[in-house]
């Protein structure tokens, strides 16, 4: 019995703590000889075998970048795409769910915003631009937020497609791959968040929706191919996880990380001078499941290296420009940092010592003998 509490306790060792760590595993430098993208990662989706980067401000395609795992290389621009006619801002938004990718732009209801999905393999699925779908917001057709919809999980699938935001529409505004209107009822305004969005995703296990406004994230509990609730269940609309103004900033981001330091979470970055400067303070991170009209603060969270050692931190430049992707299949987390040309990957767990490894696994072979 004392040599299996002994095998028990190595094992427990070698487990990673119950606590909201991040373990950078990976940094990719996309101005790097090899990964040059040829302008600044504004957007970035990933499926842990590709990294899909939208470029911001100085360019406007979307580059794909393979193997950023074990042997990152560039895998070229979306030849579609090129420097899009009249987007100056390049792409703000980009999302993946399953075998389709949606890219959006932001240009604050100037020029026309147009949007693109795409397969895996960078080929044209559809195209639209905000004039043509005429969604209107402030100052015009415009896209804040782009999302594609994995569909009602609770009913197999159910009301799949692409869905787009824009700043002061106050819709969801839902379309199947090639853009074509299968819903706009779905009211996303609350009191405490407005109609400011900027940025939209859906959770892959529940299908539920979350909204970055510029006053904070929102979800809707999914309860039918185009029905949203507050947590309750029954109360239609979107429900405050957080209210923390952002200013009207745009390049505001969210992600949902499921049972991440055992909690499902969601985050987001802030541009404003809340919270200081550093990378750590930049990102912020919530209880997904919190409830209270926005009353959830945010979580105490360690930003470290890939063995556990930290912080991992630096000082924000350019105004704190960062997107996430979370892939639930090998759950890891992207994001990409504009200022320093970036993309990060991070692990709930710190990578075991090749010396802890093999301990681990001489006790649990003794432990089979046994």
């Amino acid at each position: 019995m004392r040599k299996l509490a002994t095998l028990l306790l190595v094992a427990s060792l070698a487990l990673p703590a119950l606590a909201i760590d991040f373990h950078n595993w990976y940094t990719l430098d996309t101005s790097g000889t090899g990964l040059a993208i040829g302008g600044r990662p504004g957007s970035v989706a990933f499926n842990g075998s590709t990294l899909y980067v939208g470029t911001l401000f100085t360019d406007a395609r979307i580059h794909r970048i393979n193997g950023p795992l074990s042997a990152p290389t560039y895998g070229g621009a979306f030849a579609q795409m090129g420097p899009a006619a009249g987007t100056t801002n390049g792409f703000v938004n980009l999302d993946l769910q399953g075998n389709t990718i949606i890219a959006g732009t932001n240009n604050g209801g100037v020029d026309p915003d147009v949007a693109y999905t795409f397969d895996l393999n960078g080929n044209l699925i559809g195209s639209a631009n905000s004039a043509g779908l005429n969604i209107q917001g402030s100052g015009g057709d415009r896209f804040d937020g782009a999302a594609v919809d994995p569909g009602w999980v609770g009913g197999g699938g159910a009301g799949a497609g692409v869905s787009l935001f824009a700043f002061g529409n106050g819709n969801r505004n839902h379309y199947d791959n090639s853009f074509n209107l299968i819903d706009n009822g779905f009211n996303i305004f609350h009191p405490s968040l407005g109609t400011g969005t900027r940025d939209a995703r859906y959770a892959a296990d529940s299908s539920d929706l979350y909204i970055r406004y510029v006053n904070g994230i929102g979800r809707g509990k999914r309860v039918g191919p185009h029905n949203f609730t507050m947590l309750d269940g029954s109360t239609a609309g979107m429900e405050p996880i957080v209210t923390l103004p952002d200013g009207t900033n745009s390049a505001i981001n969210v992600e949902y990380l499921p049972a991440w330091g055992g909690f499902n979470l969601v985050l987001g970055n802030w541009r404003s001078s809340v919270g200081g400067i550093n990378f750590s303070t930049r990102i912020k991170v919530f209880d997904a499941d919190a409830t209270g009209q926005g009353l959830a603060q945010a979580k105490a969270v360690n930003w470290l290296n890939a063995d556990g050692s930290g912080p991992f931190d630096f000082l924000t430049l350019a105004g704190s420009i960062y997107d996430f992707s979370y892939d639930a299949g090998s759950g890891l987390l992207a994001i990409s940092d504009w200022s320093n040309e970036k993309i990060y990957i991070f692990s709930r767990n710190a990578i075991p010592e090749p010396a802890t490894l093999g301990l681990l696994a001489l006790g649990l072979l003794a432990l089979r003998r046994r």
